[in-house]
């Protein structure tokens, strides 16, 4: 296998940023010929990456990640050369990271990184720039099984392993490497589905994921008479007895029947806890005179007024003139 060439003059010592950290002393690397057409299986990082493209802490990622790359440490040229990309924009990094997913079993991040490499390049790539693409591609689909996946609700997340591959609906089928996957969907306030699938590589999977939104719950318990109706919200739960679940949080909880006085109350229904009331009705006061006619009467007698003064106000007249005696006063002597 082609591997990138070391210069043959003294060793120099190289620093270069990973993230936030130093770099180690190492040889400095040439840039290796570009990958040749046949056979492609000889997969060298390419040269698309000249040294002078590249400059100051890039150029240093970028020669230290070769040199990671030539000691088979792939891990770390892969951030090696992560780190150059995010440095310089290049498109022709994206190869390099392809080439050291591929080596790390990654065959599914090696093809997608591919991909962006054929769209990203654009009319920079050679013909044997992308007859190398499409022969590690096809080299490595029988390493992934494509797999559809649909979620019956939108702008849920989803991860394959630890990969964060996007948010429903996907654009299109997602590869997935060989093995024993782990395929988890999340969004807010639904259940999430987590699933562990063993995948063949070369095959195409269906998967189907239905997402339940999460009920936070509590239990309701209402006992009243037998012949009691028993409204929760405006919606008739059941008559003498309810017991069931309902959406945690206020509730109005009213219980009627007929010649008897409505029971209403606001209740809080808290998550899994249950609350229980009896409701005893009372019933309606019976009919009798009106209240103004019993208070009315009551006064009179107490005022001492007799029948007729008290028929003439019912009636609504006027009492009449008392009727005068026609003895003069004083007329009538008390004899002993």
């Amino acid at each position: 296998m082609r591997r990138p060439r070391r210069s043959r003059g003294v060793p120099i010592a190289i620093s270069f940023l990973l993230g936030a950290g130093l770099g180690s002393q190492a040889s400095r690397a040439e840039e290796p010929p570009p990958p040749t057409e046949g056979p492609v299986g000889e997969d060298p990082p390419t040269s698309a990456a000249p040294s002078s493209a590249i400059t100051g802490a890039a150029k240093a990622a970028y020669d230290a990640a070769m040199v990671l790359y030539a000691d088979g440490d792939y891990a770390g040229a892969l951030l090696g050369f992560q780190r150059t990309h995010d440095l310089s924009d290049s498109p022709d990094l994206l190869w390099n990271m392809a080439l050291c997913e591929k080596k790390l079993g990654h065959y599914a991040r090696a093809i997608r990184l591919l991909q962006r490499y054929q769209i990203e390049g654009g009319d920079r790539l050679t013909d044997k720039d992308r007859t190398g693409a499409e022969f590690l591609i096809e080299k490595m689909k029988s390493f992934v099984s494509t797999v559809r996946l649909t979620v019956n609700e939108q702008g849920a997340t989803v991860f394959i392993d630890e990969d964060l591959i996007g948010t429903t609906p996907l654009a299109k089928p997602l590869l997935i490497d060989m093995g024993l996957r782990r395929i988890r969907v999340v969004k807010k306030r639904f259940s999430t589905f987590d699933e562990r699938r063993q995948i063949v590589g070369g095959t195409e999977i269906a998967v189907a994921v239905r997402l339940e939104e999460e009920r936070h719950e509590g239990r309701l318990v209402v006992i009243a008479g037998k012949s009691d109706r028993i409204w929760l919200d405006g919606k008739l739960m059941g008559q003498g007895r309810f017991d069931g679940a309902v959406p945690t949080g206020g509730h109005t909880l009213r219980v009627t029947a007929e010649t008897m006085k409505p029971y209403q109350s606001e209740i809080i229904v808290q998550e899994d806890r249950v609350r229980r009331l009896e409701v005893t009705l009372e019933p309606e006061p019976k009919p009798g005179l009106p209240t103004w006619l019993v208070v009315a009467g009551t006064s009179l007698l107490v005022g001492g007024l007799g029948f007729s003064t008290g028929y003439l106000l019912f009636k609504g007249g006027e009492a009449p003139e008392p009727t005068r005696g026609n003895l003069a006063p004083y007329s009538i002597v008390f004899r002993p």
